[in-house]
């Protein structure tokens, strides 16, 4: 009877094993990249000033954010996070030297149809942890509006780390019986 139990204990272990390692994504995890971001902006008590348009209006705020507050700022851009298992194999990754600077490019694109993110690029120096920009595009579409937006991140070295120094969203939205409204978001973070 024990022989039994411990066999298909060691049957369901086995089987949890093999699960877990087929959850390794081939693409940079995004996610891991803001969550990062996130904890260096708030330990070296970054301030930002974000800049929105929408439509004809403005707007123009600086504050130092608090570890809350850069989470809800910067967890838009966990949607161009494409490391989840479903999606694996869908995306090409090509690495090209950008001709406008000493980077090197590495761009990760879909003609998929209904993929959301529709391409995202890292340009870097010698390697991946040297990021000095990031560029990913997504849409979004379902009945009641849509909407597509490009976001740019840039980096530098601060402090010994790469963290990030500005970003900026840009796009349109689509309501449902309303006119197409452009917006572009800025943010600077001065350290």
């Amino acid at each position: 009877m024990r022989l039994s139990i411990w066999v298909v204990l060691l049957g369901l272990w086995s089987c949890q094993e093999v699960s877990n390692s087929n959850t390794t994504s081939r693409y940079y995890k995004v996610d891991s990249l803001i969550s990062a971001q996130q904890v260096a902006l708030y330990t070296n008590n970054a301030a930002l000033e974000k800049k929105a348009y929408i439509g004809a209006d403005s707007a123009v705020v600086t504050f130092t954010p608090d570890s809350v507050q850069w989470q809800d700022e910067l967890n838009i851009l966990k949607k161009a996070d494409i490391s989840n298992p479903t999606l694996d194999g869908i995306y090409v990754s090509e690495i090209t030297d950008d001709p406008n600077s000493n980077l090197t490019v590495r761009t990760t694109s879909t003609d998929k149809v209904d993929a959301e993110v529709k391409f995202f690029k890292l340009y870097y120096l010698e390697r991946v942890g040297e990021l000095r920009k990031f560029e990913a595009m997504w849409e979004e579409k379902n009945p009641l509006n849509s909407s597509q937006k490009i976001v740019t991140l840039f980096f530098e070295d601060i402090h010994d780390q790469v963290l990030l120094k500005s970003y900026k969203i840009k796009g349109t939205q689509k309501m449902i019986l309303q006119d197409t409204v452009k917006f572009e978001i800025t943010g600077t973070i001065k350290y």
